[in-house]
């Protein structure tokens, strides 16, 4: 915990002083051309402009006026804003509470992953592979208004409750997945396989099952609730560039297309980076297969299909929470005659995550 309260304020203290002393990069007409808070007025650049850009904005505005009809916004699962909501009561400010809940949440989701990869595959492993996910590009959302925090949180947890055996807990974390990312649904499959195929135990599979269909169903009714359409978060969609579907699983040539179709370092459709990263992920399915059979379903579907279905747009900030990738890579670079390859990726993680906080934070694409 110690190491990653040192990254977090080492990270933190990086952003706010580059954007005090650079508030001049910051991308305004971006901030002007997209929604954001306020509503009206053209305002003046800000620390809180600078550290809850893009999606952040959309948390944010929904923490304070809820679900509206026919918006962007409905694009964005009810869960994270409700708990901004909830703690900007203790805070008095939303913008606050959401750094301050993101940042606790993803220690806590680090050090509870930490306890559960040591459990599993030993003392070293757990460590590199903690240090492989706080390194990877995407996880500069865990400091952000993002719901990356949560939704990891809740995934550990419920991987926690599955192998372990925690009902319970398996139960709560799968009803709170999917309100809180519609990726959150797919996790019904690992959870199926491990306990039908792997343990035989029918009482878990159907604990899992039920708790994750009422989480879907909870997710329908709040939509209906609050917009009166009660699939708004997938109508919502199409109003962003990428245009996200799922229906884009069935023309793999559109997907070729749009794997070739590179126009720069990093942007939101034809970004380099997305690109070389998907391949890593694409390089570790196999490890992860023969590593752990019920991770491997896990990491085929939430990893694959918000990349295919978004055609690359923030496919590396989805890619952040597949996190037995990055249990494979402890356990091969952990051993000493590749100890020096791993310090390199290392340090080549953490030099592209700086490079695109610093986008992030300038209202540029980063994820």
């Amino acid at each position: 915990m110690t190491v990653l309260i040192i990254y977090k304020v080492l990270f933190l203290g990086f952003v706010i002083l580059y954007s005090n002393f650079c508030p001049q990069f910051f991308n305004t007409s971006n901030y002007l051309a997209n929604f954001h808070l306020p509503l009206t007025s053209v305002p003046q650049v800000n620390l809180e402009m600078h550290l809850s850009t893009w999606d952040a904005q959309h948390y944010l505005y929904l923490s304070q006026f809820g679900y509206k009809p026919n918006t962007q916004s409905c694009a964005f699962l009810p869960f994270w804003p409700f708990i901004i909501y909830l703690f900007s009561k203790i805070f008095l400010n939303p913008y606050i509470a959401s750094l301050i809940v993101s940042n606790t949440l993803s220690l806590l989701a680090g050090v509870l992953y930490f306890k559960f990869t040591e459990r599993l595959y030993g003392l070293t492993t757990a460590r590199w592979s903690l240090i492989f996910l706080f390194s990877f590009p995407g996880a500069l959302f865990f400091q952000f208004p993002y719901s990356e925090s949560l939704f990891f949180l809740l995934t550990v947890l419920f991987f926690i409750g599955l192998l372990e055996k925690k009902p319970v807990l398996l139960a709560l974390s799968g009803l709170l997945l999917p309100v809180t990312r519609t990726v959150g649904v797919l996790l019904i499959f690992p959870a199926l396989y491990n306990s039908l195929v792997v343990e035989r135990d029918w009482k878990i599979g159907i604990a899992s099952t039920l708790s994750i269909f009422f989480g879907f169903a909870l997710l329908l009714f709040v939509m209906m609730l609050t917009t009166g359409d009660c699939f708004a978060n997938f109508h919502a969609q199409e109003r962003f560039v990428s245009q996200g579907s799922i229906n884009r699983l069935l023309s793999p040539l559109s997907f070729l297309t749009a794997f070739q179709s590179v126009t720069g370092m990093h942007n939101q459709t034809h970004s380099l980076i997305d690109r070389v990263l998907f391949c890593v992920y694409l390089s570790a399915l196999y490890p992860i297969w023969k590593l752990n059979k019920t991770f491997f379903v896990y990491s085929l579907l939430v990893g694959f299909i918000p990349v295919v279905g978004n055609h690359f747009m923030s496919s590396t900030r989805y890619l952040t929470v597949v996190f037995p990738m990055f249990i494979c890579a402890a356990q091969y670079f952990s051993d000493d005659k590749r100890r020096l390859f791993a310090y390199l990726l290392v340090m080549l993680g953490l030099a592209v995550q700086c490079f695109l906080t610093l986008w992030h934070i300038d209202n540029c694409w980063a994820g």
